[in-house]
């Protein structure tokens, strides 16, 4: 442990859980010829539907330049498509295709053999107050900046 206080130690095991489930998740989804990016551009439109690209960048916390590769990648082996919005001609509309939901779907029965037994090594009732803990720490984060 890099810290030796409770509130570092805390932020340590927080970001080495999501290093190594994103890792491990990597991993898991190359023999499907997907990235970890690809699968939350995936996920995000399955959950929400089709969004101009910039809203997808909002979706996925990252930068529109990032979005624009990830896009690319999956635009080439045919999960999404990408057409010209007719509101913003600048604008890209992503949408997920017939084929992209079906990658979504091996993807996520893929995971679910990483997260499941993470998430199982828990009871129900520890998964409860673990997520209302982390959700708490989460909003406060997000809440950095918009102070007035």
């Amino acid at each position: 442990m890099i810290f030796d206080d409770k509130i570092g130690s805390l932020f340590e095991k927080i970001a080495s859980l999501h290093i190594n489930l994103s890792r491990h998740a990597q991993i898991a989804l190359e023999p499907l010829g997907i990235t970890y990016p690809q699968f939350g551009a995936l996920l995000v439109l399955s959950n929400l539907g089709e969004m101009i690209q910039k809203q997808l960048s909002s979706h996925l916390e990252t930068d529109t330049t990032n979005t624009m590769v990830i896009c690319i990648g999956l635009e080439k082996r045919k999960p999404i498509t990408r057409k010209q919005s007719f509101e913003d001609k600048r604008a890209n509309v992503v949408s997920i295709t017939a084929k992209g939901k079906e990658l979504f779907q091996e993807s996520m029965a893929v995971l679910a053999g990483i997260y499941g037994p993470v998430a199982n090594s828990i009871t129900g009732k520890e998964r409860e107050v673990a997520n209302e803990i982390l959700g708490k720490l989460l909003e406060t984060l997000n809440s950095f900046g918009k102070e007035s």
